[in-house]
């Protein structure tokens, strides 16, 4: 296999959105349990959501095939391009589907539960709900939610409702984001051609939702860390620096969107902006320094 035949697998796999996946990580910091085993389970849970995601995508794409051969860009994709052969395809798939189900149920059944109504959902949403305007915010989000909550099951931590909440809003947030960029990426028709429901009238109501959500997200950080981090914190009040840094890593997407300079996902982004990752860091330290 050459080097470019690999390439054009990795792309069909879109590895570089396998790092969103890192979230099933989350429960395992906020419980503090670094130990071998759970962070070993949480690795698993990693792998397990990684070859999921990969296939979603790979079925999306031999969906949308027929489109994306007409498309300028899309038709340069692996399989809309013909560079990858049936064969080898399906052999990809099969191995996806025996690598997700064998370290899912590793874990447990509940985790490979999770697993399996994430993948469920991750198809209805690709064939039916991704064109409901609004609705199709919710359920990106859902997608963002899970993989935390499995990521607490794996491991067999409790996942808090503060958890659950704060994230909801957060994804919420930058969900909106990722549809403000397309909307203002591409001219109303192509969107129309594309199969979006959202036009550029959609674009006042998604920015004021994005700071609706973002204010519900730093409200219920404040709130946790005054009623409920001392349990885990000796020094929580601490943690109200870790607000303000959110709140400035806020205004640093919705500027960066304004601009224009917001080029695909608002979590890809953030992987690649220098600024984004001083600020995650300094969070993440500032939560260690409080322990």
């Amino acid at each position: 296999m050459n080097y470019f035949l690999i390439k054009e697998f990795l792309t069909m796999l879109r590895v570089h959105h396998w790092l969103k996946n890192i979230l099933v990580f989350l429960p395992l910091f906020l419980a503090h349990q670094f130990n071998f085993n759970s962070i070993s389970d949480a690795s698993f849970a990693f792998l397990s959501f990684c070859a999921v995601a990969s296939l979603i995508y790979i079925i999306n794409d031999i969906k949308d095939v027929k489109f994306d051969k007409l498309h300028a860009t899309k038709s340069l994709r692996p399989i809309a391009s013909g560079k990858i052969s049936q064969l080898s395809l399906i052999f990809l798939i099969i191995i996806l589907v025996c690598v997700a189900m064998a370290l899912s149920l590793n874990l447990n059944i509940a985790f490979a539960q999770i697993l399996f109504t994430y993948f469920c959902l991750a198809l209805i949403y690709t064939y039916f709900l991704k064109k409901i305007i609004y609705l199709d915010l919710v359920i990106l989000t859902f997608f963002y939610v899970i993989r935390i909550f499995a990521g607490g099951i794996a491991i067999d931590a409790v996942v808090t409702t503060w958890l659950i909440t704060f994230s909801f809003f957060l994804f919420l947030s930058l969900a909106i984001i990722k549809r403000i960029t397309e909307i203002q990426k591409y001219a109303d028709h192509d969107l129309i051609q594309m199969g979006k429901s959202y036009t550029k009238k959609n674009l006042e109501t998604l920015y004021a939702l994005t700071k609706t959500s973002q204010g519900i997200t730093l409200s219920i950080l404040i709130l946790y860390i005054l009623i409920a981090a001392a349990e885990l914190y000796s020094n929580n009040l601490y943690l109200l620096i870790s607000v303000v840094i959110l709140y400035l890593w806020f205004n640093r997407i919705v500027t960066a969107t304004k601009q224009n300079d917001m080029k695909d996902d608002p979590i890809i982004f953030a992987i690649f902006d220098p600024m984004s990752y001083f600020s995650f860091f300094s969070i993440i330290f500032i939560f260690l320094l409080a322990i």
